[in-house]
């Protein structure tokens, strides 16, 4: 297959797109997109690096000259200039990917949007991971009805909800679950429970 050079220069273009998307990617928690939708981000993500790099171009009287490329047909490879455009909106497309993983993990939208009334949504997958990205650190009880076994303890860590479920617990103190019965001595220093939210129920103590 031949690749063209508007092909050519898509791809090379593609690039601080991409860095923002692996960013944002890494850093949230969120449902696994499909191809075509991380296609669609990456391109909207490169879109919104190429504006900020341009104003700048615009603020300083720089050149944009990626734009040569595309516009000028006497204009067969990359130059030095233009490889350059390239390479500085790659590392701004590092600021908009931190920037946009920050503003989702701080979930800043919907807390102006619930203070503006207009939704009750919260940002997080589900309840679950609603209640673990919570401020607040919660004491908690889970009762695992498949094992009849009380945990008490600290969350010290949770699995996202695209994946399956576990907890990590600190200062967990074990207990019968019919009979109340303790069974430890003193409380274990950390637990790591693998266990379906099917099988439990979670009691939060503040």
């Amino acid at each position: 297959m031949e690749i063209t050079k508007f092909s050519f220069g898509l791809l090379i273009i593609f690039i601080p797109g991409l860095l923002a998307f692996y960013i944002v990617d890494a850093l949230t928690y969120h449902k696994e997109a499909k191809f075509h939708d991380k296609l669609l981000r990456a391109y909207l993500f490169g879109v919104l690096s190429y504006s900020i790099y341009y104003l700048l171009t615009l603020l300083f009287k720089a050149d944009f000259e990626i734009l040569k490329y595309f516009t000028n047909d006497t204009v067969i490879y990359f130059t030095l200039g233009q490889l350059k455009d390239v390479f500085s909106t790659s590392i701004i497309s590092i600021a908009v990917g931190l920037t946009l993983s920050w503003t989702k993990n701080r979930k800043i939208l919907f807390r102006i949007a619930q203070g503006m009334g207009i939704t009750k949504k919260f940002a997080d997958l589900d309840v679950w991971s609603y209640i673990f990205n919570s401020p607040d650190n919660y004491w908690i009880r889970v009762r695992d009805y498949n094992k009849n076994i009380i945990y008490q303890g600290w969350v010290e860590a949770f699995s996202d909800s695209t994946g399956k479920d576990e907890l990590l617990l600190t200062q967990v103190s074990r207990f019968d679950l019919h009979s109340g019965k303790p069974f430890d001595d003193n409380p274990l220093e950390r637990l790591y429970i693998p266990i379906s939210r099917d099988d439990m129920t979670v009691e939060l103590i503040n």
